[in-house]
């Protein structure tokens, strides 16, 4: 009899009893168990062909149901195959969800840097219009009153005779210079001397000094500075190895200019030339050279006393000719002066 599975459908031959009734079956494939009703009119022929095939099937049913686990077991490996791609869905979610937290982290982190910046500039640009602001207010000030802006007079170091003091890099310094339109000469010299080095050199209207330093006519040094009021001067020098030193020059007026220079109309000849410095060097030409100076036997210089008197003699160019322990020579008008 054929007769299908109700559970897979599957079609096989079910052997019936001829007197018909309940037939248990076994499906050959899903291996389910079943009961199948037979009609009660079977024929001969369709009760006797070849019964040991059937028989197999219905005599056998043990042997069917060790092949019930084989579908199991092919389930099996189905699951496994399933729990596979399961772990590893499961690393694949951790290791999103590990990228989402670093890209939120790092979005976080550019944000505050945003923001620093947003700040900083912001605290920039207010000091900026903070500054623009008091420099307005400072020219506005300015502009409406005149006359308490101090004036370019006020710092410039006037024409005459000065005592020099100071300091350069801590050392002490002494001399005397002469501040003469807008030149400024002299001689000075450390540790108490007032002379042994030259200078030679100008003030510009605006108050900045440049000065040269001669040291026996070679040019030992350089100074560079400003007025810092009307009896200081204070900048750097620098001497010849190139080395750098702040100064400070502190200028004690002596006299005017127009109080030891003779009047032009006057007429007479004058007869003295007063010194008006320290170790003031005498020469044998109107000239500055290291072979015109006054020396003694052991090629010391030879110095006037501060105040000396010498007789007048003459005058050529910045040099007057006077007599001096009996010789004629030449001492700087810079650092003296005549006297009738």
């Amino acid at each position: 009899m054929n007769t299908k599975c109700p559970r897979c459908r599957f079609k096989f031959e079910l052997s019936a009893p001829s007197d018909g009734g309940v037939v248990a079956g076994v499906c050959p494939r899903c291996g389910h168990q079943f009961e199948v009703e037979t009609p009660a009119t079977v024929t001969a022929e369709q009760s006797q062909p070849e019964p040991a095939a059937p028989a197999t099937y219905i005599q056998q049913p043990s042997d069917m149901a060790q092949q019930m686990p084989q579908p199991q077991q092919a389930e099996a490996p189905i699951q496994q195959g399933y729990d596979e791609p399961a772990q590893q869905q499961v690393t694949y979610v951790v290791q999103q969800s590990n990228n989402t937290r670093n890209i939120l982290i790092a979005t976080v982190v550019a944000l505050i840097l945003i923001a620093g910046g947003l700040f900083l500039f912001q605290h920039l640009q207010q000091n900026s219009e903070t500054q623009l602001s008091d420099v307005a207010s400072t020219t506005d000030s300015v502009a409406e009153q005149p006359s308490e802006t101090p004036s370019a007079t006020s710092t410039k170091i006037s024409d005459g005779y000065y005592r020099l003091s100071g300091s350069i890099g801590g050392s002490a310094i002494n001399g005397n210079i002469t501040v003469s339109g807008g030149s400024i000469n002299g001689e000075y010299g450390y540790n108490g001397r007032s002379s042994g080095l030259e200078l030679y050199g100008s003030i510009e209207d605006d108050g900045s000094v440049s000065v040269n330093e001669y040291n026996d006519n070679y040019n030992s040094g350089n100074y560079r500075g400003r007025v810092a009021s009307t009896s200081t001067i204070e900048g750097t020098f620098t001497n010849y190895k190139g080395s750098s030193f702040g100064y400070q020059w502190n200028l004690t007026k002596v006299s005017d200019i127009e109080d030891a220079e003779p009047v032009a109309s006057h007429e007479e000849t004058p007869q003295y030339v007063v010194v008006d410095g320290v170790n003031v060097r005498v020469r044998t030409t109107p000239d500055i050279n290291d072979y015109n100076i006054i020396t003694d036997s052991y090629g010391n210089n030879l110095h006037p006393d501060k105040g000396q008197h010498l007789d007048y003699l003459g005058e050529e160019g910045d040099f007057y000719l006077v007599r001096f322990n009996g010789n004629s020579v030449y001492i700087s008008k810079k650092h003296s002066y005549v006297a009738y």
